[in-house]
Formats: structure tokens, C-alpha cells, sequence
């Protein structure tokens, strides 16, 4: 069991990743999800809610709670949409009034009408 802070990120002093083997976690599945809910202190100093797993020396897996999970897919789906306007956005900037297909006509074309 390895306490680490993750390389490249801004992390306040009392919080840290906790990084265990696959079979650690597996071998102690309540004590980690339990460290991971409560942000539990562990015997080294900082809380732990966040644990990735590792299996032959790779990181392949993370344990986050539920809020920083709904949290993330919040951020992803936001910043998916704030893409994808952009893209609309540039798209319209290059396109003009006279290239557009009215609404009418493209039902007409789909068979919809």
C-alpha cells in the first residue's frame, strides 16, 4: 500500500491517492471503499479518497467517491457540449445564407412529409 500525490495536480496537504495492487483491494474491499467514502486518515497522515489500483506495476483502475464521480461526468458532458457549440459555431461562420436547405424542404427529402 502506497500513499502518493498525483504528479501534475494542485492537491490540498491533506488529501492524497492512495494506490494499492489489485489484489490488495480485492483482499480488502470494505477498507477501501470505507477509505474512500469517508476520506479515512490512514496510519501515514492524509485522507485517502481517491485509490488507484495497479495491476503488474500499471495503473489501470481508480476508486473515487460518488460525488467526484457525478462530479467528473458533469465537467466531461459540459465540456462535450461546449465543444461541440464551438464546432457548430465555425461551422456557421463559414457557411452562407444562401448554402442553407430549408426545414421544409429537407423533411421532404427524408420522405417525412
Amino acid at each position: 500500500m502506497e500513499s502518493v500525490m498525483m504528479p501534475g495536480c494542485v492537491r490540498s496537504a491533506d488529501t492524497s491517492v492512495l494506490r494499492l495492487t489489485a489484489t490488495e483491494a480485492r483482499d480488502n474491499l470494505a477498507q477501501t471503499v470505507n477509505r474512500v467514502v469517508s476520506g479515512d486518515r490512514s496510519a501515514d497522515g492524509p485522507k485517502n479518497r481517491q485509490v488507484i489500483l495497479s495491476q503488474d506495476g500499471k495503473d489501470v483502475a481508480a476508486i473515487i467517491h460518488i460525488e467526484e464521480f457525478w462530479l467528473l461526468e458533469n465537467l466531461i458532458e459540459q465540456l462535450e457540449d461546449d465543444f461541440y457549440a464551438e464546432e457548430a459555431d465555425k461551422i456557421l461562420a463559414q457557411t452562407k445564407p444562401e448554402d442553407y436547405i430549408p426545414y421544409e424542404q429537407v423533411r421532404k427529402e427524408l420522405g417525412l412529409e
